[in-house]
């Protein structure tokens, strides 16, 4: 009964371990893509980088 239970909370632990990595790198990806369509914007309307900084 004991060792059901603790195969069930390692087995939530470690999808919940999962699915935090694969949100940071998630994550990551987003920030990475958000900086290039910017970059594009930037080659696009050179004004928009004088107006930011």
């Amino acid at each position: 009964m004991i060792n059901i239970f603790v195969a069930i909370l390692i087995s939530g632990s470690i999808s919940v371990g999962m699915t935090y990595l694969l949100s940071r790198k998630e994550r990551k990806k987003q920030k990475q893509m958000r900086k290039e369509t910017l970059e594009k914007l930037y080659i696009k309307y050179p004004e928009l980088r004088r107006n930011e900084s």
